[in-house]
């Protein structure tokens, strides 16, 4: 719904472990309600959720956001309970917070400064959805790099100056994605030979094993951004095409001078077993069918053509015999004359 910036409504949640402090304010920053405090309890949680509503409407807002800050899994209850109450709720990383409390307020940390930051980056842009799931909808992703990112399949990196040195796996992710990621690595370390030869490769030169399994991982997102986002059929590099057994068998029959008619009957045999493959495939079938039809249709007139010269060339001779015969009319050379055209008399 598209609403001016006062019929927009942003509530800001600082999150403890056992309380909350919250607060609403419009878009320009002007607080309808002031910072309070409310217990993680079921009945304090619903009193706040009825004075937000009775704000939204004594306010004429048309639009309200809630942007709570993450705080391990104390922040959960608070998200609960106004995602039930049919608000959009949508969660502050405490780095960004962070990064929009120090602009105005420096070192001075209280409670009222982080539900200013809070504020800030929900209307900058950096209060995120949380997706449903561990991954949510593919289409929230720009790359696979972005996946990784989330399930923190890479090792954490500290860089400065001449400075630079590494660490475990980075500590900000998803466990029960990357749990996932690194269950399918190991599926494949187990029951796939190219991945099982690209490991002892791995070894064989030094790697951590760690190292080897985060990788494969890695290479497993990329396979399934492309196999979601794609939106077709996925074309991997080691994925033959199934008209590829049919160029490979006439290619076959190419090199070793195989009989037409063996072409053809191997031709419909594929054919045959062919009937359910893709439109592509059977359009590729069509073209080999016709161009079996066209080396039938060579052989035989090459045939054809073959018993024609042979009958040409034995009717030559007869010829040339019965002329020489004419011409020798002693028979010197001993021959019998060849039989003459029949004359009905004796």
């Amino acid at each position: 719904m598209a609403v001016g910036p006062e019929r927009f409504g942003v509530v800001a949640i600082d999150c403890a472990k056992a309380r909350s402090k919250w607060m609403l304010a419009d878009f320009y920053g002007t607080v309808l309600l002031p910072p309070a405090v409310v217990e993680h309890r079921r009945s304090d949680l619903a009193v706040a959720v009825s004075q937000l509503c009775q704000a939204r409407d004594e306010h004429r807002l048309q639009e309200v956001i809630v942007c709570v800050e993450m705080t391990g899994a104390y922040h959960k209850p608070v998200q609960r309970a106004f995602r039930q109450a049919g608000f959009e709720t949508r969660l502050a990383h405490p780095f960004a917070s962070n990064h929009y409390r120090l602009a105005q307020h420096g070192d001075i940390k209280t409670n009222d400064h982080d539900l200013a930051g809070i504020f800030r980056t929900a209307v900058n842009g950096f209060g995120l959805i949380e997706s449903p799931g561990e991954l949510g909808p593919i289409e929230r992703y720009a790359s696979a790099s972005v996946i990784r990112g989330r399930a923190g399949l890479f090792p954490s990196r500290h860089q400065s100056d001449q400075v630079d040195r590494g660490g475990n796996l980075s500590r900000f992710r998803n466990a029960r994605l990357r749990r996932a990621f690194v269950l399918a690595a190991d599926n494949m370390l187990k029951c796939n030979t190219y991945w099982r030869e690209k490991a002892r490769d791995g070894q064989s030169r030094g790697v951590d094993p760690r190292d080897i399994r985060c990788r494969i991982a890695g290479k497993l997102a990329g396979t399934v951004f492309q196999m979601m986002m794609g939106r077709r059929l996925y074309r991997h590099p080691s994925r033959l095409d199934r008209g590829y057994v049919m160029d490979k068998l006439l290619t076959y029959h190419r090199e070793h001078h195989t009989p037409p008619h063996v072409i053809v009957g191997d031709l419909e045999r594929v054919v045959l077993e062919s009937m359910t493959l893709c439109r592509g495939v059977q359009r590729r079938i069509r073209q080999l069918g016709a161009l079996s039809l066209f080396y039938t249709r060579l052989a035989r007139s090459n045939s054809a053509g073959a018993a024609r010269s042979n009958r040409r060339r034995r009717q030559n001779g007869q010829s040339r015999a019965a002329r020489h015969h004419r011409c020798d009319p002693l028979n010197r050379n001993g021959k019998k004359p060849p039989p003459g055209p029949a004359t009905g008399t004796r």
